[in-house]
């Protein structure tokens, strides 16, 4: 149930709105000369300096560790436990791509899974800054969450028909914890956060990355 729990934080089809824009865009990048990514002064920082911006703050977050807890309302069956959960960008494609790795350890076990993918600006549509409690119930609104301390999510879904290949590498809890590596379909993903300010400030850097791309919800012909 715990790596399954995890797992809400990678896959998810509830629809999402655009992220909250109450924050200030990340900094302009130092003058010099430019590149085949920067961009015009008036069209705020340039797609490098977006993602270094983007990569620094994901992964300055580190190992996020809470205590959660689950009760299913219908059949009251109930669970506890601490964990670690962290996301990385492992690296960024100068064309608009990132390399991500989500990872969830138990404390004092060894029930862990590992999540790496390959995303780009362009395959975005829309994104969510949710806390995680909020993010659990819309997956599974028959079930009570509780995370001690609260996280926030940052929720990005891809254009439609779009999904990308997430190898999961899983180490099963016991003594002798059986390794397993799996393959799947994602049609979206999150990145975790310790506040909501920085999750938003996240969010506007990927806002702005994703017009840099020619990503985002297109408009109506008709």
């Amino acid at each position: 149930m715990r790596i399954v729990s995890w797992l809400l934080t990678v896959v998810m089809t509830t629809s999402i709105a655009l992220a909250q824009q109450s924050v200030p865009p990340p900094p302009q990048p130092a003058p010099g000369k430019p590149d085949a990514q920067s961009q015009p002064a008036d069209n705020g920082p340039s797609l490098e300096a977006t993602m270094k911006y983007i990569q620094d703050k994901v992964n300055e977050q580190g190992n996020i560790l809470t205590i959660s807890s689950m009760q299913n309302v219908t059949s009251g069956a109930s669970s506890t436990w601490q964990h670690f959960i962290t996301s990385r960008i492992v690296s960024v494609d100068p064309a608009g791509g990132l390399s991500i790795e989500q990872s969830f350890k138990d404390v004092g076990d060894t029930e862990s899974a590992t999540g790496t993918f390959q995303v780009y600006f362009k395959d975005f549509k829309n994104l969510q800054v949710l806390n995680s409690i909020d993010y659990k119930h819309l997956k599974a609104p028959s079930i009570v969450y509780q995370d001690d301390p609260p996280y926030f999510e940052l929720l990005v879904h891809f254009v439609a028909g779009k999904t990308v290949q997430q190898h999961t590498h899983r180490v099963a809890s016991g003594k002798h914890g059986k390794i397993t590596e799996s393959d799947d379909t994602i049609g979206e993903f999150v990145l975790h956060f310790r506040d909501e300010e920085t999750a938003d400030r996240v969010a506007k850097a990927f806002v702005h990355a994703i017009e840099l791309c020619g990503g985002g919800s297109k408009p109506e012909l008709f």
